[in-house]
């Protein structure tokens, strides 16, 4: 994936990850965490109790699979910023920068 589709890729996926992902993520691992409370306390029922962790585990990894694709935006935007910046600058300047000068 190129830089420019990584940055558009990563600041869709904030902007549906702060209005809409994080809140239904935090809604359904809560309502799943009351009812595994529920299953434990209760019933005390095995698969009930596994299935509900599993449901809470899933939640968890998709979100922190969208995390990671903005993470990556923001490396990405970062070594963008960088290269933009090596490129306005004199010759010499560059040679230097690229030579490991500038990090």
């Amino acid at each position: 994936m190129i830089p420019e589709e990584a940055i558009a890729l990563a600041n869709q996926a904030e902007v549906a990850l702060d209005k809409f992902l994080s809140p239904a993520f935090e809604f359904v691992v809560g309502e799943y965490s009351k009812r595994l409370q529920e299953v434990a306390a209760n019933e005390i029922d095995p698969d009930k109790i596994r299935k509900l962790a599993v449901a809470i585990k899933i939640a968890r990894e998709v979100e922190a699979q969208i995390v990671g694709i903005v993470r990556a935006g923001n490396v990405a935007k970062a070594e963008k910023g960088r290269a933009d910046k090596i490129a306005s600058m004199p010759e010499a300047r560059r040679r230097w920068a690229l030579a490991g000068g500038m990090r």
